[in-house]
Parts: C-alpha cells; sequence; structure tokens
C-alpha cells in the first residue's frame, strides 16, 4: 500500500511505473539528481554498461570509449529532465503540489540518449544503422533503463539524499536562532540541535544533532516544561522538536514521524489530529524564533 506523505513544503509529487509516489519540496528533485549520492549511482550505471553486452553496438569500442558514450547519454537524459522539472515548477502557482506521472515523461526523455546514442554509434562514424525499427528497439530499451534507474533512485537513494539536503537547509535556516540555548536537567542544548526526547524508564534521552545525553526522569514534567513553539509531544514517551520532522508517514490511521537523524517516531491515536494539524500549520520546516527573546531557557 502506498503511504501518504504529509508535508506543508511539498509542491512536487511524481509517481512511479509501480505506484510509488514520492513528494519534494520546491526545487529539490533537480538537486536531488546531482546529489552526490546520485552521482555514484550514475557511475556505477555506467560502469555496468560499459562492460557488459546489452548493447552489441558498444562492444566493438575501446573501453575509454564506451564509458565516455555512456556517460553522454546518461547526462543527456538527465539535464533535460532537471531543466524540465526547474521550468514547471518555477512557473508553478504558490502553494499548490504539482503531479507528475513518470512513465509518459520518461518514455519521452528517452529520446534524447537514443538520438545520442544513435548519432555518436551509427551517424558519425558513418556505420550502417539497418532498419528503422532499431531505432525504435534502442528507445524501448533505454525507456526500460530509466525505469529501472527512476525506481532506484526515488524509491531506495532518495530518503538519505533528502535527509542530508534538508538537514543542511535546517542548519541554515535556524541560524541566528540555532545559537540559542536551553537547559534540560543540567545539560545545555542548543535549539537548533535538539531533535527529540524520549522516555527510557526512570530516565529521559535527549537526541541531537551533536549525539545522545541519558539524564535523570520523569519524562512528563520535562516534555511539559519544554518551550511550546519549539516541539511537540506525540505519544507518552515522545516528544519532538519542529524543526527536526523531515517528514510525515500517514498509513491508514497510522502516523510516522520521519526525522533528520533518519529516526522514525509514531504517533499515538490520542495525538494523531494535534500533530497533523501542527505538521500542516504554520512554521513547520524550522525552529520558530518566536519566544526565544532570551538566550537560555531552564527546563526541569
Amino acid at each position: 500500500m502506498t503511504q501518504d506523505v504529509i508535508d506543508r513544503q511539498t509542491t512536487l509529487e511524481v509517481e512511479l511505473f509501480s505506484g510509488d509516489r514520492v513528494r519534494f519540496h520546491r526545487f529539490e528533485l533537480p538537486k536531488a539528481l546531482f546529489h552526490r549520492y546520485s552521482l555514484l549511482i550514475y557511475m556505477a550505471l555506467a560502469a555496468f554498461l560499459s562492460q557488459t553486452q546489452l548493447f552489441h553496438a558498444l562492444v566493438t569500442l575501446s573501453s575509454g570509449q564506451r564509458v565516455l558514450i555512456v556517460c553522454f547519454c546518461i547526462l543527456t537524459a538527465l539535464v533535460p529532465i532537471a531543466l524540465w522539472v526547474l521550468a514547471l515548477e518555477w512557473l508553478q502557482k504558490p502553494g499548490t503540489v504539482r503531479r507528475l506521472n513518470a512513465p509518459p515523461q520518461l518514455l519521452v526523455f528517452a529520446l534524447f540518449p537514443t538520438v545520442a546514442y544513435v548519432y555518436l554509434i551509427y551517424v558519425r562514424p558513418g556505420r550502417d544503422f539497418g532498419e528503422p525499427m532499431h531505432f525504435v528497439v534502442i528507445w524501448v530499451w533505454l525507456y526500460v533503463l530509466l525505469e529501472i534507474e527512476a525506481h532506484v533512485l526515488l524509491l531506495l537513494l532518495m530518503r538519505p539524499v533528502l535527509q542530508d539536503m534538508r538537514g543542511r537547509q535546517v542548519a541554515v535556516a535556524l541560524d541566528p536562532v540555532a545559537a540559542a540555548e536551553l537547559e534540560i536537567k543540567g545539560q545545555r542544548v542548543k535549539v537548533g540541535e535538539l531533535y527529540r526526547v524520549t522516555a527510557e524508564g526512570n530516565y529521559i534521552r535527549v537526541i541531537t544533532a551533536q549525539g545522545q545525553h541519558f539524564l535523570p526522569g520523569p519524562f512528563g514534567p520535562v516534555a511539559d516544561a519544554l518551550p511550546e513553539g519549539l516541539g511537540m509531544r506525540v505519544s507518552r514517551s515522545d516528544w519532538v522538536a519542529r524543526g527536526a520532522v523531515m517528514q510525515a508517514r500517514r498509513k491508514g490511521r497510522d502516523v510516522t514521524l520521519d526525522l533528520l537523524d533518519g529516526s522514525a517516531v509514531r504517533v499515538a491515536q490520542a495525538r494523531r489530529k494535534a500533530v497533523l494539524d501542527w505538521i500542516e500549520g504554520p512554521g513547520q520546516g524550522g525552529a520558530s524564533a518566536e519566544g526565544w527573546s532570551e538566550r537560555s531557557t531552564q527546563t526541569g
């Protein structure tokens, strides 16, 4: 079952051939396509295609020529896709979500590497291309490869890519608010680095961008004393900071919050509506400076 991801900053939803949907903030997808993690996938794909016999015409070329041609064909697909998405989002009305059905889009964009491949392998060297149907076969084959690559990128790799991108964005957005500090049971914590406070028996675990602190409880009074604008108590044993929430996943009546540190926090049913309103309400995407006129706040 496809999970419904809730995030008020979402501007783009991509539906894959498998039916899975992936949502992005404004201009995130073009940036993610050229993220360093994504580049590793392209390099692995180029190495694989250049050393196999999936394309028989490549076999007659040297190893270096094969790698260059494959890399160029990958770029002729990626660059038009990135530019197209940039243009769509640039023209998009603020506050709306654009939904893209990936298969027909990828079928069109598969034409670019197909033309590049045919030109470099057949036209430029003056080789016999054969029947026109050969072009269609190459086109369909490259479309299949694009679909596979899209599923690998968006379903397997995109989560760590977005965590990395959004983590750095939040760190910038919180400056200088991030310099403000609060004190939890004698432990000083920077506002912009606080992710989560959770109950551990008679103790509490304070999770920040710099690590974890185990402090004496009980959890309830500590969570209730935290500034209201900084975060929310989502269950009997979990409090999460507003700026730490990357997205919320809804499956049926269950809601799970994905945090910037990669952890997932399940929301109690009794808190479900309040948390959804909080996620979709104003100020999502970073700790607010409201209520932080003093540099340090005592808690616990």
